[in-house]
Protein backbone atom coordinates (compact mmCIF):
# COMPACT_ATOMS: atom_id res chain seq x y z
CA UNK A 1 0.00 0.00 0.00
CA UNK A 2 1.56 3.33 -1.04
CA UNK A 3 2.11 6.00 1.54
CA UNK A 4 -0.09 9.13 1.38
CA UNK A 5 2.89 11.29 0.45
CA UNK A 6 3.77 9.06 -2.49
CA UNK A 7 0.16 8.93 -3.64
CA UNK A 8 -0.02 12.75 -3.44
CA UNK A 9 3.17 13.03 -5.51
CA UNK A 10 1.80 10.89 -8.32
CA UNK A 11 -1.50 12.77 -8.30
CA UNK A 12 0.30 16.08 -8.92
CA UNK A 13 2.78 14.70 -11.44
CA UNK A 14 1.02 16.21 -14.51
CA UNK A 15 0.98 19.66 -12.85
CA UNK A 16 4.68 19.45 -11.95
CA UNK A 17 5.45 18.21 -15.45
CA UNK A 18 3.39 21.08 -16.87
CA UNK A 19 5.40 23.63 -14.88
CA UNK A 20 8.75 22.20 -16.02
CA UNK A 21 7.64 22.10 -19.64
CA UNK A 22 6.35 25.67 -19.37
CA UNK A 23 9.70 26.94 -18.04
CA UNK A 24 11.51 25.17 -20.90
CA UNK A 25 8.94 26.64 -23.31
CA UNK A 26 9.58 30.17 -22.02
CA UNK A 27 13.37 29.82 -22.25
CA UNK A 28 13.21 28.54 -25.82
CA UNK A 29 10.80 31.35 -26.73
CA UNK A 30 13.29 33.84 -25.30
CA UNK A 31 16.11 32.40 -27.39
CA UNK A 32 13.88 32.29 -30.46
CA UNK A 33 12.70 35.89 -30.23
CA UNK A 34 16.10 37.31 -29.30
CA UNK A 35 17.68 35.48 -32.24
CA UNK A 36 15.03 36.87 -34.56
CA UNK A 37 15.61 40.39 -33.27
CA UNK A 38 19.38 39.97 -33.69
CA UNK A 39 18.85 38.70 -37.25
CA UNK A 40 16.70 41.75 -37.96
CA UNK A 41 19.51 43.93 -36.61
CA UNK A 42 21.97 42.18 -38.92
CA UNK A 43 19.60 42.65 -41.85
CA UNK A 44 19.39 46.38 -41.16
CA UNK A 45 23.07 47.09 -40.45
CA UNK A 46 25.25 44.58 -42.29
CA UNK A 47 23.23 43.72 -45.37
CA UNK A 48 25.85 42.11 -47.65
CA UNK A 49 27.91 40.40 -44.96
CA UNK A 50 25.06 39.66 -42.57
CA UNK A 51 23.20 37.25 -44.85
CA UNK A 52 25.41 34.30 -43.96
CA UNK A 53 25.08 35.10 -40.27
CA UNK A 54 21.30 35.33 -40.60
CA UNK A 55 21.26 31.92 -42.29
CA UNK A 56 23.40 30.50 -39.49
CA UNK A 57 21.11 32.03 -36.85
CA UNK A 58 18.09 30.53 -38.59
CA UNK A 59 19.60 27.09 -39.02
CA UNK A 60 21.21 26.64 -35.60
CA UNK A 61 19.05 28.73 -33.25
CA UNK A 62 15.71 29.76 -34.76
CA UNK A 63 14.76 26.43 -36.34
CA UNK A 64 15.65 24.26 -33.28
CA UNK A 65 13.93 26.70 -30.92
CA UNK A 66 10.83 26.73 -33.16
CA UNK A 67 10.72 22.92 -33.04
CA UNK A 68 11.14 23.01 -29.27
CA UNK A 69 8.30 25.54 -29.11
CA UNK A 70 6.06 23.17 -31.05
CA UNK A 71 6.97 20.15 -28.93
CA UNK A 72 6.63 21.88 -25.57
CA UNK A 73 3.52 23.78 -26.67
CA UNK A 74 1.68 20.65 -27.78
CA UNK A 75 2.86 18.86 -24.63
CA UNK A 76 1.34 21.61 -22.51
CA UNK A 77 -1.85 21.48 -24.58
CA UNK A 78 -2.12 17.74 -23.92
CA UNK A 79 -1.86 18.42 -20.18
CA UNK A 80 -4.49 21.19 -20.28
CA UNK A 81 -8.02 20.36 -19.23
CA UNK A 82 -9.58 22.08 -22.26
CA UNK A 83 -7.25 20.61 -24.89
CA UNK A 84 -7.01 22.44 -28.19
CA UNK A 85 -10.65 23.56 -28.04
CA UNK A 86 -9.90 26.82 -26.19
CA UNK A 87 -9.80 29.95 -28.33
CA UNK A 88 -6.56 31.21 -26.82
CA UNK A 89 -4.79 27.97 -27.74
CA UNK A 90 -6.05 28.08 -31.33
CA UNK A 91 -5.06 31.74 -31.60
CA UNK A 92 -1.62 31.12 -30.12
CA UNK A 93 -0.91 28.19 -32.44
CA UNK A 94 -2.18 30.20 -35.43
CA UNK A 95 0.00 33.19 -34.49
CA UNK A 96 3.02 30.94 -34.12
CA UNK A 97 2.45 29.32 -37.51
CA UNK A 98 1.99 32.74 -39.11
CA UNK A 99 5.19 34.06 -37.50
CA UNK A 100 7.29 31.06 -38.54
CA UNK A 101 5.83 30.96 -42.04
CA UNK A 102 6.59 34.65 -42.53
CA UNK A 103 10.09 34.18 -41.11
CA UNK A 104 10.90 31.46 -43.61
CA UNK A 105 9.41 33.60 -46.40
CA UNK A 106 11.77 36.36 -45.25
CA UNK A 107 14.73 33.98 -45.44
CA UNK A 108 13.69 32.86 -48.93
CA UNK A 109 13.38 36.47 -50.12
CA UNK A 110 16.70 37.29 -48.49
CA UNK A 111 18.44 34.56 -50.46
CA UNK A 112 16.62 35.48 -53.67
CA UNK A 113 17.57 39.13 -53.19
CA UNK A 114 21.26 38.18 -53.21
CA UNK A 115 20.93 36.78 -56.70
CA UNK A 116 18.70 39.53 -58.04
CA UNK A 117 18.96 43.31 -57.98
CA UNK A 118 15.18 43.81 -58.09
CA UNK A 119 13.61 45.94 -55.38
CA UNK A 120 10.66 43.54 -55.24
CA UNK A 121 12.51 41.12 -52.98
CA UNK A 122 13.30 43.86 -50.48
CA UNK A 123 9.61 44.81 -50.36
CA UNK A 124 8.69 41.16 -49.86
CA UNK A 125 11.20 40.97 -47.01
CA UNK A 126 9.53 43.94 -45.32
CA UNK A 127 6.07 42.40 -45.82
CA UNK A 128 7.30 39.05 -44.46
CA UNK A 129 8.80 40.65 -41.36
CA UNK A 130 5.59 42.64 -40.82
CA UNK A 131 3.58 39.40 -41.01
CA UNK A 132 6.01 37.81 -38.56
CA UNK A 133 5.51 40.70 -36.15
CA UNK A 134 1.72 40.46 -36.48
CA UNK A 135 1.91 36.72 -35.75
CA UNK A 136 4.05 37.25 -32.65
CA UNK A 137 1.84 40.04 -31.31
CA UNK A 138 -1.33 38.02 -31.86
CA UNK A 139 0.24 34.98 -30.24
CA UNK A 140 1.24 37.02 -27.19
CA UNK A 141 -2.21 38.62 -27.06
CA UNK A 142 -3.98 35.26 -27.00
CA UNK A 143 -1.61 33.83 -24.39
CA UNK A 144 -1.91 36.86 -22.15
CA UNK A 145 -5.72 37.03 -22.24
CA UNK A 146 -6.60 33.31 -22.25
CA UNK A 147 -10.24 33.80 -23.18
CA UNK A 148 -12.47 30.78 -22.61
CA UNK A 149 -14.94 31.17 -25.50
Amino acid sequence: MPSPKRHFYFTNLPMELYNHIKIFHIFSATFLLSSMVYSYYLWQTAAPTGIGRIQTQTLFIILPCALIQLMTGFSMISLEKTGIAALWIKGSVGGFLLAMGCWFAFIYCLLAHVHSARRTYYNLQVISLTGCLIGIISMLFFMANKTQF
